[in-house]
């Protein structure tokens, strides 16, 4: 089981520098937000920009997921779920209708 973070990030949100050091004292930077050096890409901290995530960044997929279900969903049931929300009902019917084929629909 593959359990990396999917590195998708929130506009905003706090960005805590992840780097781990592999020494003998396995020192974790304590640095909370990315503040740019002179280097735009090297923070204060002297750790590179992608070494700062954010917690919702460090999620793995399964716990995307979890955290992406609409409430009404019902665990452990298939099948289809009707649109309730008539701004992606309408979304969802203009897709269909500018993506319908109307010949050789085969």
């Amino acid at each position: 089981k593959l359990d990396l973070p999917l590195g998708l990030e929130v506009a905003g949100a706090e960005q805590h520098c992840r780097f781990n050091s592999m020494g003998e004292d396995n020192h974790r930077c304590i640095c909370i937000g990315f503040k740019a050096s002179r280097d735009s890409e090297i923070c204060v901290c002297g750790h590179k920009r992608s070494s700062h995530r954010s917690e919702f960044a460090q999620r793995n997929l399964e716990q995307f997921l979890a955290g992406s279900k609409p409430a009404h969903w019902v665990s452990e049931k298939s099948g289809l779920v009707q649109v309730m929300d008539p701004a992606v009902l309408a979304r969802l019917q203009q897709l269909l209708a500018t993506s319908h084929k109307a010949t050789d629909n085969w």
